[in-house]
C-alpha cells in the first residue's frame, strides 16, 4: 500500500512506517496529526439513529460472533454470577474482586498494583497524600484506610475487607469523586481562554495529589490503556489459529467488517436524504446548546484549560458544520476519498468491539506479522469495494474536533408530512449538549499530550489517550451537571415543553473509556488531567 497524498487543512498525512513484531511493508494509513480524521466521536448516538455505533464500541450488546458449544441450541449456557465490584476502576482486578467477595483481605505488608489502586483511591478521597501512593501497605496507608472506614461508618480495622472495598468501590461508582478532585483545585492563576500552558508554567495547586509513576506503575498503566490482546498471567501471548471450525480468520474479518459498513450505511443514507431535502437544525439553538456544554466542562476542568466560545455564527464562527466542510473538502480534493474510506475501515479493525471478540476467538494480535498481513488484505480489499459507502459514511459522521473548532451534524429528522417532532428535537439538543462537551474537551487537549499519543499505535494505547480518556473526561463533566429545570429549558430551546420532563437521552461512550478509568485507578485521575491539559507526560509514564 503506496503512500497516501497529504490531505488539505486539518487532516492527516500518512504515517507509513510498519507496526508488527518485525514484519516489513507499509502500515496501515493511519493520521498522525490533530485533524477531522482523528478525532471524531466514534460510538454515539448524538445524531439520530446512530444505535449501531454503540454497538460497534461497545456501549450495546453484539450478536454472537459464532455458534460455539455455550451457545448451541440443547446446550446448557453459562450463566455469569452478579459483579462482585461495579466501579471500572476496580471490577477487572482479580485481587480486589477477591476482597470484595470475602475471600481475602488486605493489610500492612501486602504489595502490588491492587494495593496501589487502593491507596490510589485513598488519595483521591483525601485521606492519603498521593506522594504515599507506593504500591506497599504500610502504616500510612493503615492509617489512612482507618480513616475512611471512620467516615463511613465501618469498623476501623485498618484491614481492607469486604465492606472496605464495596464502599471503596461505592464511592468511584458516579464520577463525583473526580470532579470534586478538579474543582476542588485552587491556582493561583487561571489559564487563558484558547491558550495552554507551556509545559512546567502551570500552577504548582494543579499538580496537587499528583505522583511520579513507578516503574511497575508505569507497566501496569501501559496494560490497562492498551486495547490489544496481551500476555497471560505466564507471560504468553495468545497463539494465533487461523481457523475455527473450518472457517479462516480473514474470511470472517472480512464478512465482519462489512456487515458493520453495512449497518452504518443505513444512517448515513438517511442523513444523505435529509440533507438533500435541507432539513437541519438552526445554528441559533445550536450555539445556545454549545454555550451550555462549554460552561459544565468549565465549570469542572475550567482551572486547568479554557476554550474559545464556541459559537456557529458571527464572523469567527468555530461551530462548524460537519456534512459541509467535508463536501467542500471533497469538492476541492477528489483525492481524499480514498483516505477516508481507508480511514473508516482502519477505525472498524481497530476499534469495534466485534472485531475484538474476534480477535480474541483467534487469539489474534494484529500488530504481529502473519495477523498484520492478513488485516492489511482485508483491510485493502474493502477500502476498494466498499469505496463510495465509505465516504457517504465519513460525511456523516456525527462530530469531529480540529484545530480548535468543533464539527458537528446538523441533520433534522422529519415525519412524512415535513414536521419535526418535539420529543425528538429535545433528544437531537441533549445528544448535541453531550457531543459538544466531548469534542470541546478535545479542544482542550494539551499539544504534548496530542503530539505524545498519536506517536502510539491505536491499540496501544493510543485510542484510550485520544478518546478513551476525553471521554473518562466527558463523564465526569456530564455527571457533575445538575439537570435543572433552567438546563434543560435552555438545552432544548424550541422544543421545550414545561409540561413535559423529558427523559434525557443516556450519555454513551467509546469502551476504551474503560480503559482509561482502569488507568486512572493506577496513577490517579489527577495525574491523567495533569498530563492531558498541561501536558505533564512524566505522570502517565513517559521516560
Amino acid at each position: 500500500m503506496g503512500e497516501r497524498a497529504h490531505v488539505e487543512d486539518e487532516d492527516c498525512e500518512l504515517d507509513t512506517e510498519a507496526a508488527s513484531d518485525g514484519a516489513s511493508g507499509d502500515r496501515l494509513p493511519m493520521p498522525t496529526d490533530e485533524d477531522a480524521l482523528a478525532v471524531e466521536r466514534d460510538d454515539q448516538d448524538r445524531a439520530r439513529g446512530l444505535a449501531d455505533l454503540q454497538m460497534e464500541h461497545g456501549t450495546l450488546d453484539e450478536p454472537d460472533l459464532d455458534d460455539d458449544e455455550d451457545h448451541d441450541e440443547g446446550k446448557k449456557k453459562r450463566t455469569k454470577s452478579a459483579p462482585a465490584l461495579g466501579s471500572l476502576r476496580f471490577s477487572d482486578d482479580a485481587a480486589l474482586v477477591k476482597v470484595a467477595r470475602k475471600k481475602s483481605k488486605l493489610a500492612k505488608g501486602d504489595a502490588g498494583i491492587h494495593v496501589t489502586k487502593v491507596q490510589q483511591a485513598l488519595a483521591e478521597l483525601g485521606h492519603l497524600d498521593g506522594k504515599e501512593v507506593s504500591g506497599t501497605f504500610d502504616d500510612a496507608t493503615t492509617a489512612a484506610v482507618k480513616a475512611f472506614q471512620g467516615a463511613r461508618g465501618l469498623t476501623a480495622s485498618g484491614k481492607v475487607d469486604a465492606a472496605t472495598m464495596r464502599a471503596l468501590d461505592a464511592a468511584f461508582s458516579v464520577y463525583t469523586v473526580e470532579a470534586g478532585r478538579a474543582m476542588g483545585k485552587t491556582p493561583s492563576t487561571m489559564p487563558t481562554k484558547g491558550v495552554p500552558y507551556a509545559v512546567g508554567t502551570a500552577p504548582k495547586e494543579l499538580l496537587d495529589g499528583t505522583h511520579v509513576p513507578t516503574a511497575k506503575e508505569r507497566k501496569a498503566f501501559a496494560k490497562a490503556i492498551s486495547t490489544e490482546q496481551v500476555a497471560d498471567a505466564s507471560g504468553k501471548l495468545p497463539k494465533f489459529k487461523s481457523k475455527k471450525k473450518g472457517v479462516t480468520y480473514e474470511s470472517r474479518l472480512e464478512t465482519l467488517v462489512g456487515q458493520l459498513v453495512d449497518r452504518q450505511l443505513v444512517w448515513a443514507k438517511g442523513a444523505d436524504t435529509a440533507r438533500s431535502a435541507g432539513h437541519v437544525y438552526d445554528w441559533g439553538d445550536i450555539d445556545k446548546v454549545a454555550a451550555e456544554s462549554a460552561k459544565a466542562t468549565d465549570a469542572v476542568f475550567g482551572k486547568y484549560a479554557v476554550g474559545n466560545p464556541l459559537t456557529g455564527t458571527g464572523v469567527a464562527p468555530n461551530i462548524k458544520d460537519a456534512w459541509d466542510h467535508k463536501e467542500a473538502q471533497l469538492g476541492a480534493d477528489a483525492s481524499l476519498a480514498d483516505d477516508w474510506a481507508h480511514w473508516r475501515i482502519e477505525k472498524l479493525l481497530t476499534g469495534s468491539k466485534a472485531v475484538k471478540e474476534l480477535d480474541k476467538e483467534h487469539g489474534a494480535i494484529q500488530s504481529r506479522a502473519t495477523e498484520k498481513a492478513i488485516v492489511d488484505r482485508v483491510h485493502a480489499r474493502l477500502a476498494s469495494s466498499r469505496k463510495a459507502d465509505l465516504v457517504l459514511i465519513h460525511k456523516a459522521w456525527p462530530a469531529f474536533a480540529s484545530g480548535g473548532n468543533v464539527f458537528i451534524q446538523r441533520t433534522q429528522e422529519r415525519d412524512s408530512t415535513g414536521k419535526v417532532d418535539n420529543a425528538k428535537g429535545r433528544d437531537y439538543m441533549w445528544e448535541m449538549f453531550q457531543t459538544v462537551i466531548h469534542e470541546y474537551i478535545h479542544t482542550l487537549e494539551h499539544p504534548e499530550h496530542r503530539t505524545y499519543r498519536s506517536g502510539m499505535d491505536q491499540q496501544k494505547g493510543g485510542f484510550t489517550l485520544r478518546e478513551g480518556v476525553t471521554d473518562y473526561f466527558t463523564k465526569v463533566a456530564y455527571n457533575a451537571t445538575a439537570k435543572t429545570p433552567a438546563l434543560r429549558k435552555a438545552v432544548e430551546g424550541p422544543f421545550h415543553e414545561g409540561a413535559v420532563l423529558h427523559a434525557i437521552p443516556a450519555l454513551t461512550t467509546y469502551g476504551e473509556s474503560e480503559n482509561a478509568e482502569r488507568g486512572a485507578a493506577i496513577v490517579g485521575f489527577d495525574n491523567m488531567a495533569a498530563a492531558f491539559f498541561l501536558g505533564q507526560l512524566e505522570l502517565i509514564g513517559k521516560t
